[in-house]
């Protein structure tokens, strides 16, 4: 992010009049909140039962955010190996909060869809949120993704330590946060 600003910086010295500022200006902008060391942007969204979770709920865990979906099959590749850390590393303060982009219109139950994906990938020991809005969920705005899996890794305090980690560099930074 450092970098990019410098390079906006040198833009608005050498070429003050391009159209590109302002787009790359606001792309920056975009990118500030979601920087390494940051606090995560808090939002609520429901779970299976229709409850309310709220991010801050997670406070003092190092977390994973997993942006999933049950039609996804990247995503469904990849449960196997979060169920694998979860079972590993809970008891020490680590935890996991799934949030499904199921809701597409292409999907004629997708709450249906979503709840057996969580029962057949065995992914019921940690919490799970939806709108099931499809890719029109609030947190895509702010998150700014555009594919999924993708996944953020949270420290204890909330802080953004890791974007879209897998396996073994996931592993490691994971033990590192619960150290």
């Amino acid at each position: 992010l450092v970098d990019f600003e410098k390079v906006l910086k040198n833009l608005k010295i050498n070429f003050p009049n391009s159209a590109h500022l302002e787009i790359l200006d606001e792309q920056i902008e975009k990118l500030k909140p979601l920087a390494y060391g940051q606090i995560a942007p808090g939002f609520s969204l429901p779970d299976i039962n229709n409850q309310d979770v709220e991010l801050s709920q997670f406070q003092g865990k190092a977390l994973l955010i997993d942006f999933w979906a049950s039609w996804c099959k990247p995503c469904r590749i990849e449960n196997p190996k979060l169920v694998k850390l979860y079972n590993q590393y809970s008891e020490m303060g680590f935890d996991i909060l799934s949030i499904s982009l199921d809701g597409t219109q292409r999907q004629t139950e997708p709450r249906d869809a979503w709840l057996e994906a969580i029962k057949q990938d065995n992914l019921s020991k940690w919490t799970h949120v939806s709108e099931l809005n499809g890719w029109s969920t609030k947190v895509r705005a702010l998150y700014n993704f555009s594919s999924i899996p993708y996944t953020i890794l949270l420290d204890k305090e909330g802080r953004i330590v890791g974007k879209n980690l897998r396996g073994p560099d996931l592993e490691r930074k994971i033990k590192e946060l619960l150290q």
